[in-house]
């Protein structure tokens, strides 16, 4: 008698669902991949699939099943032979389209599969390898990714009760079939852990890498500036950027704004001007300073309520901006009657030493403007002022004081005046910081002589010129513009020659410069008049 012989590929690509049908007893599954002959009522999705919302390219992969068939069935596994077959490696997504048509046409070539079955290894393993099969058919979002990344980083720490690093995380589950760098788990996981449950419907609206790199920024900038100079019953940051972040959560969600917002919302719980808040971030942001500054006011406990009566221009002149508050009248007791000289302490001259000789410094950098008479200075100044006004857009406001018979004080001034700005101008620098820094500092080098405040300079004077700018934005020039003086000299700023910035700066040193020569001119002719 003759040996039966077997064809074992017969064997393997027979329809393993059709052993021990009349058995009580399971079959085991196939210890080897095997293809196995199922119906989409005995398939089930994989239960932890990372895609929850529905591939982009659904509904054209639906048209294509349903013209040409099932070209590729799903590869099926499952624990045990009690369990449904599921979903191995990717095949979500067909095996929904597959039930629609199946209740649609009630064509059975939709309900009747040939699969692969492969034998079970373990959760690690599926999770992995619907990541691969999602990122290579459809685009994912990117919290899809960061949650599936941190179900891996949580599945193989409690199998090893260990904890990995980035780093190590990144080798693993590149040796596990989906190659990420660590740079890139590194924002997946703080996007799941940190922002996600903050921003929700923010993640579930599309924001990507390049957004949460922006957010995360942000956070750490004003994390590290509260943390250095709040006191503990100021409240707690995370409380503080949570609760901005939740309120802005939606599918209009603008960083910028929410950055703004986290910035006021600190303002608020510090009693700092905003401004000054801002420009400590920034200067932050820019590595010009570890923090620990925290804003102060400079602004009088009792400065005067009312603007001051504004001067008529002379004949063809219009003082800009051409609308102007209504006149109101001033008292003119006081500080406006005294003709003595201001005091050196109220003079604001950054930069420039009160106590010596003129500094060194100008003569290596300046050195044409030591020798200048007065009155070339001040013209030199306001040159220098309106090309400064001219890169933040308010150069209609730099005014020259011969335009309006002004003289300054005993013949000296800054070379210019700042007049107030037209509405649309104050909404701008209102809302660009470095802008209104920039005006604020400009007023700033021309108030040295405000001491003197006749009825004719008074509609330039700082407490008329900076009227129209919120109390707290103003409380905080004195460490804003410092910033942003640092800021203009970043070496950012500095080694971009298409950055208008550069020649701002340029600008404001020698206008500093300028305005320093002045101010000395000013100090020796008290001093001959005095001797």
């Amino acid at each position: 008698m003759s040996k039966k012989e077997f064809d074992v590929a017969a064997m393997l690509n027979k329809p393993h669902f059709e052993q021990a049908v009349h058995s009580d007893m399971l079959a085991p599954d196939p210890a080897v991949p095997t293809r196995v002959r199922v119906n989409i009522d005995q398939l089930v999705p994989y239960a932890e699939n990372p895609r929850t919302t529905q591939n982009p390219n659904y509904d054209e992969i639906k048209e294509s099943i349903r013209n040409r068939g099932l070209d590729h069935a799903p590869n099926i596994t499952r624990k045990n032979p009690a369990d449904p077959y599921m979903i191995k490696d990717g095949g979500n997504t067909r095996l929904a389209i597959l039930k629609e048509l199946w209740e649609e046409t009630r064509d059975t070539r939709f309900y009747n599969l040939d699969c692969m079955f492969h034998p079970w290894t373990n959760d690690l393993d599926i999770l992995v390898g619907h990541m691969v099969e999602n990122e290579a058919r459809g685009s994912m979002l990117f919290i899809e990714r960061a949650v599936a990344a941190n179900s891996i980083k949580q599945k193989i720490e409690a199998e090893e009760n260990t904890t990995l690093s980035v780093r190590e995380l990144s080798r693993r589950i590149t040796e596990l079939g989906w190659p990420l760098a660590a740079q890139t788990i590194s924002q997946l996981l703080y996007a799941n852990e940190i922002l996600f449950p903050v921003i929700p419907e923010t993640f579930w609206n599309g924001i990507g890498n390049d957004a949460v790199k922006k957010i995360r920024k942000v956070i750490d900038n004003a994390r590290k500036f509260w943390e250095s100079v709040a006191k503990p019953e100021e409240g707690n940051f995370e409380e503080i950027w949570k609760q901005v972040f939740s309120a802005m959560d939606g599918d209009a969600f603008d960083i910028t704004e929410a950055q703004n917002q986290l910035e006021s919302e600190i303002a608020i719980r510090l009693n700092s001007p905003i401004m000054a808040v801002r420009g400590e971030i920034q200067a932050i942001t820019q590595g010009i300073s570890p923090g620990g500054v925290r804003p102060t006011n400079i602004i009088p406990e009792n400065p005067v309520e009312h603007s001051p009566k504004p001067i008529a221009p002379p004949k063809g002149k219009q003082i800009s901006p051409t609308k102007t508050p209504p006149a109101q009248e001033v008292s003119h007791s006081g500080e406006f009657e005294s003709s003595e000289a201001p005091e050196i302490a109220d003079v604001f001259v950054p930069q420039v030493p009160m106590q010596q000789p003129a500094a060194p410094i100008y003569a290596v950098a300046y050195g044409n403007l030591i020798d200048q008479p007065v009155e070339a200075l001040m013209e030199n100044a306001y040159i220098l002022a309106v090309e400064f006004a001219s890169y933040y857009g308010y150069e209609s406001c730099v005014q020259l004081p011969s335009d309006y018979g002004l003289t300054g004080y005993q013949g000296f001034h800054s070379g210019y005046f700042l007049s107030l700005p037209d509405e649309r101008t104050q909404h701008h620098l209102l809302n660009h910081w470095e802008a209104l820094c920039s005006y604020i500092y400009l007023q700033c080098l021309a108030s040295w002589i405000e001491n003197d405040n006749t009825a004719e300079m008074q509609a330039f004077s700082s407490r008329y010129v900076l009227s129209w700018v919120p109390q707290k934005d103003l409380e905080g020039a004195n460490t804003a513009i410092p910033f942003f003086q640092c800021v203009l000299a970043s070496p950012a700023h500095q080694n971009n020659d298409e950055d208008n910035s550069v020649y701002a700066y340029k600008a404001m040193l020698e206008l500093q410069a300028t305005v320093g020569l002045i101010f000395r001119r000013f100090q020796s002719h008290q001093a001959q008049q005095g001797a």
